[in-house]
C-alpha cells in the first residue's frame, strides 16, 4: 500500500428504511476505496450504494436482498470513488440494514 493510504473499516446501521445514509465520509481531500463489504437486512429489499459526486449521486452497486438474508463481497478490484471529498451513500426501500465496509483512503 502506498504511504497515501491507510485501511479503515466503517459500520452503518440504520433502524428502518434509509435514505442516502452516509456509509463512508472520507477525510478531506481523500477518496474511499471499497474492498469489502458485509450488508445484513431484516425486510426484503433493494440497497442500493452511490457515489455521492457534486454533479449528482452516482450508482455503483445495486442488491436485491431476501428478508433477512444479505451479502458477503470481497471485490477484487475496489469500489472508488470518482471524486475526492465524496461520500459513499446507501438508500434501501424498506427494513433494518447493517453495512460493514473495509477498504482505504487514497488522498
Amino acid at each position: 500500500m502506498a504511504t497515501d493510504e491507510f485501511d479503515v473499516k466503517k459500520y452503518y446501521t440504520s433502524a428502518g428504511a434509509a435514505t442516502d445514509g452516509i456509509v463512508w465520509s472520507p477525510g478531506t481531500g481523500a477518496k474511499w476505496a471499497v474492498t469489502d463489504l458485509i450488508i445484513s437486512v431484516s425486510a426484503a429489499t433493494t440497497v442500493t450504494l452511490e457515489d455521492d459526486l457534486a454533479a449528482g449521486d452516482s450508482v455503483v452497486m445495486k442488491l436485491d436482498l431476501a428478508a433477512n438474508g444479505g451479502a458477503v463481497i470481497n471485490l477484487q478490484t475496489p469500489l472508488v470513488s470518482a471524486e475526492k471529498d465524496a461520500d459513499l451513500l446507501v438508500t434501501t426501500s424498506a427494513g433494518n440494514i447493517y453495512i460493514t465496509a473495509v477498504g482505504y483512503e487514497i488522498s
